[in-house]
């Protein structure tokens, strides 16, 4: 008699029974059945009980076995697959890649923080998108704190295009003074007042970084603000013109005739209001009379 035969006439206490004699054999086979085999027969919650029977060692034996791991996962529910994650990836940290499109979100965030929280290696590009944005923040957040460079993650269109701004912009005032050309790449992704607040902390504190990219991306008040510094040190303050607004080329006007401060007018008129090109003429044709 060929017990192999008999598979689909089986019930459910049956398969339960032989599953577990199937998992618990050395090959996963057991009289001539093999696990792929039972899977085909069983239901989910009897699957789950067989192996909530393993011990330790027999499950990683199971999830040895590559050829068996997706027929597995697929087989069972999103709890239970789960329970069954959390006490076979920190061994076995690969497999919840595996896991990823099977899990729910919040198990998948869960497991992926606990791991690294644990030192365990995380593919986080891989699970990203299977992640929520605040999965993904968290996520990315937890390796941070554990002192993982993120930079790779951050350079990963598919990482950022997962990300809510705001959680971008927390994370990304983290990295920039580690490596300040990260904000040329973000800016399109970021808000411009965020832009614009890590762009002037960079020039107050003299970073390198081309603004000159960065400029369309920043809010008006900082772009103003950087032109000041950039005026001061006589550093390329031209690129700023098309982007200084008129009132912070009336404050510059202001403090010229005040002596409080030198500038070439001559690169900047086409940028000036009329009324304070007037008041500047104004001003130098008096100052010839002195």
């Amino acid at each position: 008699m060929n017990i192999k035969n008999m598979l689909p006439y089986l019930e459910s206490e049956e398969l339960l029974i032989l599953a577990r004699n199937v998992l618990k054999s050395r090959d996963l086979v057991y009289q001539g059945i093999s696990l792929k085999e039972v899977l085909h027969y069983i239901d989910e919650d009897d699957l789950n009980e067989a192996l909530k029977s393993l011990g330790e060692e027999e499950l990683e034996r199971v999830f040895a076995d590559e050829s068996i791991i997706k027929p597995l996962i697929r087989k069972l529910d999103e709890d239970d697959l789960a329970d069954l994650a959390r006490k076979i990836t920190p061994a076995h940290p690969y497999l919840l890649t595996l896991m990823a499109p099977y899990l729910d979100e919040d198990d998948l965030r869960e497991i992926a923080v606990e791991l690294m929280k644990l030192g365990v290696p995380v593919d986080l590009p891989a699970l990203i998108p299977f992640l929520d944005e605040d999965g993904t923040a968290e996520c990315i957040r937890c390796a941070a704190e554990m002192g993982e460079d993120i930079r790779g993650l951050l350079n990963d269109y598919h990482v950022i295009r997962n990300m809510d701004e705001d959680d971008l912009a927390e994370i990304v005032k983290k990295v920039i003074p580690a490596d300040p050309s990260l904000l040329v790449k973000l800016a399109p992704f970021l808000d411009e007042d965020d832009v614009g607040e890590i762009a002037v902390q960079l020039v107050r504190n003299r970073r390198s970084v081309n603004l000159t990219e960065l400029l369309p991306f920043m809010d008006e008040d900082s772009i103003d603000i950087c032109f000041r510094y950039a005026l001061i040190r006589n550093e390329n303050w031209q690129e700023y013109l098309p982007f200084v607004s008129k009132d912070a080329l009336h404050k510059l006007m202001k403090d010229y005739m005040a002596g409080n401060i030198t500038a070439d007018f001559d690169l900047i008129y086409p940028f000036m209001d009329e009324d304070d090109i007037r008041a500047l003429f104004r001003y130098e044709m008096n100052k010839q009379k002195r």
